[in-house]
């Protein structure tokens, strides 16, 4: 993975933005990258940050939870709204947490 240099950041997720993902998932983000309809994205919505898919329609712009307990959020143009970046990888935990082992003595 190639950093730039004040354009990519890390991004810690939780389980609950990620539905199906069970453990805590580490997200690389690249600011320099123009989004395009499906990305990944952190976006910023009336001052508040989210990280949604990226639905483009001919003149609206959707923001699509992986989530479905949550609704889609359609931009209007009386949100301040802002795309801070695309995920490109994620880093995930591949090895399940180990039972602690109880000892007789």
């Amino acid at each position: 993975v190639r950093f730039a240099i004040r354009r990519s950041y890390l991004l810690r997720c939780t389980p609950l933005v990620l539905l199906h993902v069970r453990v805590l998932n580490i997200l690389v983000i690249d600011r320099s990258i123009e989004p395009v309809d499906g990305d990944l994205s952190v976006c910023c919505i009336d001052g508040e940050f989210t990280l949604k898919r990226i639905k483009l329609e001919h003149d609206r712009v959707w923001l699509i939870p992986s989530n479905e307990t949550f609704d889609p959020i359609l931009v209007t143009p009386d949100k301040r709204f802002e795309i801070w970046g695309v995920v490109t990888y994620t880093i995930k935990q591949n090895r399940r947490p180990r039972k602690k082992r109880h000892t007789n003595y």
